[in-house]
């Protein structure tokens, strides 16, 4: 199968490593996986959205190709653009999903989401852009990371990675029997 082009941001995309706009959540998990990481050179983020965990990705490791099914602007926000490949498009095998139109502020930590129920035909997996020397991986794609992990076969058993998963719905459930 063939791998995902990498995203063309708009020009006069503003980047910079600002403050993470989702660090509640990611600095926690980042701080907790830094002392099982042996080796500082690439990082791939599944389910990248606003860049939040990328940002601490990208100041760790030497490049961090990030996957997400949109391009976010505030992605550009949070990452080093020298450091980072980003990708749109869906990773794992045909699957039934959420597609977010967008995220819009609430009022005050209250989130509100458009979402549109959508078939994605055309999906892509890890494996096939032969990345080489992946020491990291994060999933946290809500909800099809079994359909992911299958796609990072290869990629898991040549570079035996520190891979991070969400780890509450059946299917991220299933994902870590499954890279058990």
């Amino acid at each position: 199968m063939a791998a995902l082009k990498p995203t063309v941001w708009p020009e006069g995309t503003q980047w910079n490593v600002a403050t993470a706009k989702d660090a509640i959540t990611c600095k926690p998990v980042w701080e907790l996986s830094k002392p099982f990481i042996y080796s500082n050179r690439t990082a791939i983020d599944i389910g990248t959205r606003f860049g939040g965990f990328a940002h601490f990705l990208t100041k760790e490791f030497e490049h961090v190709h990030c996957f997400d099914i949109k391009r976010k602007k505030q992605f550009a926000r949070n990452s080093i653009k020298k450091k980072v490949t980003h990708y749109t498009g869906p990773l794992g095998g045909k699957f039934k999903a959420w597609n977010i139109d967008e995220w819009r502020s609430g009022v005050g930590n209250n989130w509100q989401y458009d979402f549109k129920p959508e078939w994605l035909e055309e999906t892509y997996n890890i494996d096939d852009h032969n990345f080489k020397e992946v020491d990291y991986i994060k999933i946290d794609t809500d909800g099809s990371e079994d359909k992911i992990v299958p796609g990072c076969e290869l990629t898991i058993k040549e570079y035996k990675p520190l891979v991070v998963i969400e780890g509450f719905k059946p299917s991220q459930l299933e994902a870590i029997e499954i890279l058990k």
